[in-house]
């Protein structure tokens, strides 16, 4: 971490040439194990050391205007020389070899520290922390703490709001976690990985009072408080409804209910409903008989339609009247009129009925033949011209 090799990082990175001018500068991943020549960069406000083989924190005196400074994932076992920088706000000192918190209790407005990943054990080792009043952020993550009475050092901070000690032994051990850290931790609006709302806080507190019949009585009264607050608005919105609705009434006249259509509109209106009434009605009269039909087995050949059967009655009325012709006798002509003449008389153009009767008889069966006479219809043999 020479001086010449710092100027040439400033350049890369569009800083400054003169070291007092600059206000960050990134020197993490780029190997160092000493932290060093930093005197002259007396501007500082953000200093990123992550990443590098850096043992010791030291040489650092000169950068009073520094706020935060990141020296996670490195090789640190001792926090230590931070007196000096009396504006720090945020410490990062994750991933290291840190087995005790010490050299913060001079770090007055210290807001926010990361230490989770190290070697963080019992309540003696955290103790300094009851001294840092100013910090609010604590990250203890993935140490191995696991005394319960550490829960006492974080009841002496008084501005601590968001605290992670997850995946740390202690926990199982503290009976009630999450009710005990949010009823002794007045202030706390964030435990690990969740907020804490302020009805959790409320009912965690009266369950602190009279345990669990507590709790569960102040969650019935957010309930009710929650549905009363609903009702509240909505009665709001209806007053807002009616009164948009009388000022419209005042500006455009009464709104009708039922507008007044004329005649060829009511009509038309009737028609069409009519129309989607009778669409519905056969709609489900079909379905029913779609299920008779499923219920009683029948196919769509077995099931004669209604134009079938006016067919088969047709043909039953021919096969009447053409044997009330056989066995009928012919009585006395009726007399003829002139209509009557011009009218045989085109008859008689178009060929004598009576020369062809015989060939008729032919096709004629007799009268007992005719009534015992199956008729065999094939539904499927119809074509279109039949």
């Amino acid at each position: 971490m020479t001086p010449k090799y710092l100027k040439q990082l400033c350049l890369e990175q569009k800083a400054y040439a003169t070291p007092e001018l600059n206000d960050k500068i990134y020197l993490h991943f780029k190997g160092f194990s000493n932290i060093e020549n930093l005197e002259p960069y007396t501007g500082l406000r953000a200093l990123w050391l992550e990443g590098n083989g850096i043992g010791k924190i030291k040489n650092l005196d000169q950068l009073v205007e520094l706020r935060c400074l990141f020296l996670h994932q490195n090789c640190i076992e001792i926090i230590e020389n931070l007196d000096a920088l009396i504006n720090l706000d945020t410490l990062n000192v994750a991933n290291n070899l840190i087995k005790r918190i010490q050299g913060l209790s001079n770090l007055h407005k210290l807001k926010t520290l990361q230490i989770d990943h190290n070697y963080l054990r019992t309540v003696e080792d955290i103790a300094e922390l009851a001294q840092c009043q100013s910090l609010g952020v604590l990250d203890m993550s993935f140490n191995h703490l696991d005394d319960p009475a550490i829960v006492e050092v974080f009841e002496k901070m008084g501005e601590l709001t968001v605290l992670n000690i997850m995946s740390n032994p202690v926990i199982p051990k503290i009976a009630n976690y999450r009710r005990t850290m949010v009823a002794r931790l007045k202030k706390l609006a964030y435990l690990d990985d969740r907020p804490v709302f302020e009805n959790e806080r409320l009912a965690t507190e009266a369950w602190a009072v009279g345990g669990m019949e507590a709790e569960r009585e102040e969650r019935m009264r957010q309930k009710d408080e929650e549905r009363k607050a609903h009702d509240r608005n909505f009665e709001a919105l209806k007053k807002m409804q009616e009164a948009a609705r009388l000022k419209r009434a005042e500006k455009y006249g009464p709104e009708e209910i039922d507008p007044v259509l004329e005649p060829k509109l009511q009509a038309f209106r009737d028609e069409m409903l009519k129309k989607i009434e009778d669409q519905e009605e056969t709609s489900e009269s079909d379905a029913d008989g779609a299920v008779s039909d499923a219920e009683s087995g029948k196919t769509k050949i077995e099931t004669i339609t209604g134009a079938e059967k006016d067919l088969l009655e047709s043909i039953a009325f021919d096969d009447q009247q053409q044997d009330i012709l056989n066995t009928s006798d012919i009585e006395d002509p009726v007399p003829v009129s002139n209509d009557d003449e011009s009218c045989a008389k085109d008859s008689m153009a178009m060929g004598d009925i009576g020369d062809n009767i015989p060939d008729l008889e032919e096709h004629i069966l007799p009268m007992d033949q005719a009534v015992n006479q199956p008729k065999k219809l094939s539904v499927h043999a119809w074509g279109p011209s039949e």
